[in-house]
Formats: C-alpha cells, sequence, structure tokens
C-alpha cells in the first residue's frame, strides 16, 4: 500500500465546514478540485488515480450534471463504481466520492 494514495468521503464542504451550497456541477468542481489538491499534497495526482467510487442519494437528477465536471478532472477515465444510497452525511449532502490513485 506504500505506492498508493486513498481518499475517502470527500463532499462538497465549505470551508467554515457547512454542506457547499450550489449547483451538483459547482459541487463537483469542489470535490474534484479538493481532491486534486490532496492527491498532489501526498505526491501524485488526477492523472495517476486508479480507481473511483461515487455514492449519490439521487443518481437519475445529479449523475449527468457531476460527470460533465468529474471527465475534466480525469479525462483517462480510471476504473469507477457509481451507486445511488439513502443516506450521505452531514445532512444536506448530495455524494461523496472515494479515490485511489498511484503514487
Amino acid at each position: 500500500l506504500d505506492g498508493l494514495v486513498f481518499l475517502a468521503g470527500q463532499c462538497p464542504i465549505s470551508p467554515d465546514g457547512s454542506v457547499f451550497q450550489g449547483s451538483i456541477a459547482d459541487k463537483a468542481r469542489l470535490v474534484c478540485e479538493n481532491a486534486k489538491t490532496l492527491l498532489e499534497a501526498a505526491g501524485s495526482s488526477t492523472a495517476k488515480v486508479i480507481k473511483v467510487t461515487v455514492f449519490f442519494l439521487d443518481i437519475d437528477r445529479d449523475y449527468d450534471d457531476f460527470n460533465s465536471v468529474y471527465v475534466q478532472y480525469f479525462p483517462h477515465l480510471p476504473a469507477r463504481s457509481v451507486m445511488e444510497v439513502s443516506k450521505i452525511p452531514p445532512e444536506g449532502n448530495s455524494f461523496e466520492m472515494d479515490v485511489i490513485a498511484l503514487k
């Protein structure tokens, strides 16, 4: 596991700790930017991502808008699982993303 970076529970959270208010595309951009920053801080990059998991509260409503931003950050289309779940903390959150990348 020494050559891997794991990011879990990446949600659209504002700097004050509240759920970011905005469109799904804006929320996706925030989460992808945060993931990019964390990956780079760990010696990796979005280009080295090998697996992504995304959990949605409403996949039918949010998938297309999320995906339009996602492909800008991960154009190499790493392996990805996408699923709908009944709850995602914190209250008001609509999706969560986990990432695995090579260092």
